[in-house]
């Protein structure tokens, strides 16, 4: 089942993001790269991180031809990839012999939607957009996260539900954990501190062979995809252009 901190304070247990690009390079075994934005230059992608210095970053997709690009002095890279004509997964590995697999997986739509897919957890949806931004579903649990300002608590209903509570990290996100959360259309309403509560209408796939691989609504994109462990991983995110 999907992991996470319950409670209220579970989203100061989540660590903030390490954006010290000399962190990757740490460790016998180098860690994969780490994603931290997708954002459009014409008709290209170009996708940013962070990852160990003069080591080249390599991403690929079942359908196209692998792209990289090697880090830069300062642990950074920019990899432009043609933006693609459809919803698709990828892959971003160091190619360097020791370096471990990355678990996580890259999602990239046309329209610029992307987000890191965490296996077994919350999705970090790289849009620049706050509340709600991505809910991730196993069939049983089901986890959301967002944006919001540092700080501040955030508390959730699920149709009609109290559900958890949390506070918001110092890099401006949260992450909590729901529950048990059957299939069907959910109603997730978020609420920062004494602010009105955002409505958000999630319709979550039983699991089975029926499962779409994606489908668009009127707040987001849903997708089903197999984590390393196996099973199925519904995530939903919300579209870029909203």
């Amino acid at each position: 089942m999907l992991l996470a901190f319950l409670g209220l304070g579970a989203c100061q247990e989540t660590a903030a993001p390490n954006t010290d690009p000399r962190a990757a390079a740490t460790g016998a075994w180098a860690t994969p790269p780490r994603v931290a934005g997708v954002a459009a230059r014409g008709d290209s992608l170009v996708i940013s991180g962070f990852g160990p210095p003069g080591v080249r970053v390599v991403l690929t997709a079942e359908d196209q031809a692998p792209a990289a690009i090697s880090v830069d002095d300062d642990g950074r890279f920019a990899l432009p990839i043609p933006r693609p004509a459809a919803a698709r997964l990828y892959r971003l590995d160091l190619d360097e012999p020791t370096a471990r697999r990355a678990g996580e997986r890259l999602f990239i739509a046309p329209d610029g939607t992307a987000a890191v897919l965490v296996p077994g957890g919350a999705s970090r949806a790289l849009n620049e957009v706050s509340g709600l931004v991505a809910a991730d579903h196993d069939g049983v649990e089901l986890i959301i996260s967002g944006n919001a300002a540092p700080g501040s608590v955030v508390s959730v209903v699920l149709d009609d539900r109290p559900a958890r509570a949390g506070r918001v990290d110092a890099a401006g996100r949260y992450e909590l954990a729901l529950g048990a959360a059957a299939a069907g259309r959910r109603r997730i309403a978020v609420q920062v501190d004494d602010g009105p509560p955002i409505v958000t209408a999630v319709t979550l796939a039983p699991q089975g062979d029926g499962t779409p691989g994606s489908r668009v609504d009127t707040e987001g994109l849903s997708l089903w995809w197999t984590p390393p462990g196996g099973g199925i991983q519904q995530t939903w995110i919300r579209r870029q252009k909203d």
